[in-house]
């Protein structure tokens, strides 16, 4: 089953360089991955620091070895330095693969 991981990150405005080209970087490292159906990052259109990542993977385990890479252990490792609260996490299931009820 597809899954989409959506994070909003609250980024100190000090920090944004740094984490920018470390999402770059990570997009990179995601998109070449098979089990990687879509990669995105956005920041807030009002220009407040804050970044959302929009991942969408093909199962929920492909999404975990992701995140237990060494690449994305390093990430996570450097997230409390850059952000100004924890990053807000949403797993959801996509529709198109729900079962139509009735």
């Amino acid at each position: 089953m597809q899954i989409t991981a959506i994070v909003r990150l609250e980024v100190k405005p000090e920090s944004m360089d740094a984490i920018s080209a470390t999402m770059r970087e990570a997009i990179d490292v995601a998109s070449a991955k098979p089990d990687c159906a879509m990669i995105d990052v956005t920041l807030a259109a009002n220009d407040d620091p804050v970044m959302y990542l929009y991942e969408k993977w093909s199962s929920q385990d492909a999404l975990d070895a992701h995140v237990a890479s060494d690449f994305m252990q390093d990430l996570l490792g450097k997230l409390p330095g850059w952000l100004t609260a924890p990053p807000q996490v949403t797993i959801a299931r996509t529709l198109q693969n729900e079962p139509v009820e009735g």
